[in-house]
């Protein structure tokens, strides 16, 4: 009897414990409600720490495992890669769309076969492109190869309009070496709205006659990534801004990335389409950044910097080398000055600033996993000698004048013009460019049709890291820069190439000039 007795209190007090249990169980659960509600980005965490441990690795797998858009605990989610296309007959279609940048909620946006942003359109030296764009927006367009080498008619510039609703077929040969560059609109006023809204895409070169290309990572979405940077201000309806908001780091149309990348060799090619502002990267690791190529292609040899800033237009590729990271997580960061004031609180409407939802510098969360079976595991030491010219070899030497603000932005005292050529350059002149910044501002100069080498900077030659082929130069204010280059292959008196400041805002007010080449 006393034996059942006992056996009786036994289970009426574990009935009672699991009560208690159960209860503290709602209790949590209504805490992190409470929670969810008030913090989104906490959101999953939270639900992490209450769950078990074999509940919270198999939520994990799924994470890591899934491509798409899939939230990573606190606002982090899988970097987006653009469609790749490598074919000589391209179709882009540039029409308006909606893209969700935050969970729940959709931004106007638009894009080229898609709503925000372009493929990736993979090229070869010598290939014939056959390119059909039809512009599907209700206002005209212009499309421009930023850094290609392509007849004045092609190159996309205020000159080759595409009206509201039509197409436009432009056929032209790949005379670039192994590069980056980029395609964007470039019709004057529209420009920089276009452009915001998420009008562009990249464009890779390949040389497979290179025997140093071979050597280097090449996989696309394997050792290879393209990384599109920019900055985008959000409103309190989640819309673009440019009046105030919440600024954050935008990389291939995604915030606060995560990107899973094989512990060795890994390749990026890197652009800055932001339509004004700069990015600063370096590792939060420490350790060097390696450089292999400028807008035209590879370096000499590898550049090594602790951080690298990327002006507005300029294109840079980069190794890491992640062989000592395997089973850790990195970041790559963007540490640039804001632009904007205080940070506001990681969302839409925050106050103006820059942050990132998690952090303001680790722009790109970095999983380090296994190597695979074919890892690049090192790189040349000399990579590519590319022919230059002289300083005794020039036909001439121009100076440019950059001022403002104003009432508007200038190059040589005189703002755009559409129906003024201010040059004519004979073919196959080679020359020496001379800018100098008379403004309180820095100026990323960007020129078409050709790519150049940097002479020296206030005197002092540039730093290796940019001193291979370039089609960008960032001025600084009070600062002159030279470069030398040679006009070649195309002529018109038709349709001019363009000079200009890439920040678009001061293009539009007027910091922009253009030439024609000439027999």
């Amino acid at each position: 009897m006393k034996n059942h007795l006992r056996n009786l209190i036994s289970i009426l007090i574990t009935v009672f414990i699991i009560s208690l249990v159960a209860c503290g169980d709602e209790n949590s659960n209504e805490v992190l409600q409470i929670t969810s509600e008030e913090s989104n980005e906490d959101e999953e965490s939270n639900e992490d720490e209450e769950s078990n441990e074999e509940e919270e690795s198999n939520e994990e797998e799924e994470v890591i495992d899934d491509t798409s858009e899939t939230t990573y605990g606190s606002g982090l989610t899988t970097l987006k890669f653009p469609e790749i296309i490598s074919s000589t007959n391209i179709d882009l279609t540039m029409d308006y769309g909606s893209t969700e940048f935050y969970e729940g909620h959709l931004t106007t946006t638009r894009g080229f076969n898609g709503s925000y942003l372009g493929p990736l359109l993979v090229m070869n030296k010598d290939d014939i492109m056959n390119i059909t764009v039809n512009n599907n927006q209700s206002e005209a367009t212009t499309v421009h190869w930023h850094g290609m080498h392509v007849p004045p008619n092609i190159d996309g510039g205020p000159h080759v309009v595409i009206d509201a609703n039509s197409t436009w077929q432009p056929s032209f040969t790949v005379m670039d070496e192994a590069s980056t560059s980029w395609y964007h609109p470039h019709l004057h006023g529209n420009s920089r709205e276009q452009v915001n809204a998420g009008l562009a895409g990249m464009i890779i070169v390949r040389d497979e006659s290179s025997p140093i290309q071979s050597m280097l990572p090449k996989t696309l979405y394997v050792d290879e990534y393209p990384l599109i940077l920019q900055y985008q201000a959000f409103d309190d309806s989640y819309e673009f801004s440019t009046e105030g908001g919440t600024e954050v780091a935008v990389i291939n149309g995604t915030i606060d990335p995560i990107l899973e990348l094989p512990a060795q060799m890994v390749r990026f090619h890197i652009l800055n389409a932001d339509d004004g502002e700069n990015f600063t990267l370096n590792l939060s690791t420490g350790e060097n950044i390696m450089i292999i190529g400028t807008e035209g292609g590879l370096l000499p040899t590898t550049a090594y910097v602790s951080e690298l800033e990327i002006t507005n237009g300029e294109r840079y590729e980069i190794m890491l080398d992640l062989t000592a990271y395997q089973g850790q997580t990195i970041y790559l960061q963007n540490t640039a000055p804001e632009g904007g004031g205080p940070g506001g609180g990681g969302g839409p409407g925050g106050g103006g600033g820059r942050l990132s939802v998690t952090n303001a510098e680790n722009m790109i969360t970095l999983i380090i996993s296994e190597p695979t079976t074919s890892a690049v595991t090192t790189i040349p030491s000399s990579l590519e000698n590319f022919p230059s010219w002289s300083e005794s070899e020039a036909d001439i030497t121009r100076q440019k004048i950059l001022a403002g603000p104003g009432p508007n932005w200038t190059i040589d005292g005189v703002g755009y013009d559409h129906d003024v050529n201010n040059l004519e350059i004979p073919l196959d002149n080679i020359e020496i460019w001379e800018i100098t910044n008379n403004s309180d501002q820095e100026h990323p100069f960007h020129i078409h049709d050709v790519q150049f080498y940097i002479l020296d900077i206030d005197g002092i030659a540039p730093p290796d890291y940019k001193a291979g082929r370039k089609d960008v130069v960032q001025v600084l204010a009070g600062s002159t820069v030279r470069f030398i280059t040679q006009f070649e292959n195309f002529t018109s008196d038709e349709f001019p190439y363009m000079y200009h400041c890439h920040i678009l805002a001061h293009e539009a007010s007027g910091m922009m000039g253009q030439f024609i080449v000439v027999e």
